[in-house]
């Protein structure tokens, strides 16, 4: 994964869509600017093993911290696709459970 301007990733959770062909990958992202525990981009990709990708930006968030511009970058699904709300979910739950 290429992303730019971080100074890390908090936790990462991966859920599989029912409805579409993809994992979505939900991450907490730390860096200037990233201190909110709603700060979670959320990528998707084909494949989650190996964890090497393609990954997409699925939501604004993971538009603005990738690397690379192009057409890919502006692959965006709508908000309430299956496995991305429950991706961000599951890692604002996680975050609430860290002391």
């Amino acid at each position: 994964m290429d992303i730019e301007g971080l100074t890390g990733i908090r936790y990462i959770m991966a859920v599989k869509s029912l409805n579409a062909d993809f994992w979505f990958v939900a991450m907490d992202l730390e860096g200037p600017g990233l201190e909110s525990p709603t700060d979670i981009a959320v990528w998707a990709t084909e494949q989650i093993e190996p964890f090497q990708g393609p990954f997409i930006p699925a939501d604004e968030l993971a538009v603005r911290y990738s690397r690379h511009g192009g057409a890919a970058q502006e692959t965006m699904f709508p908000p309430g696709t299956d496995g991305i709300t429950d991706a961000v979910r599951c890692s604002r739950y996680i975050g609430a459970q860290q002391p």
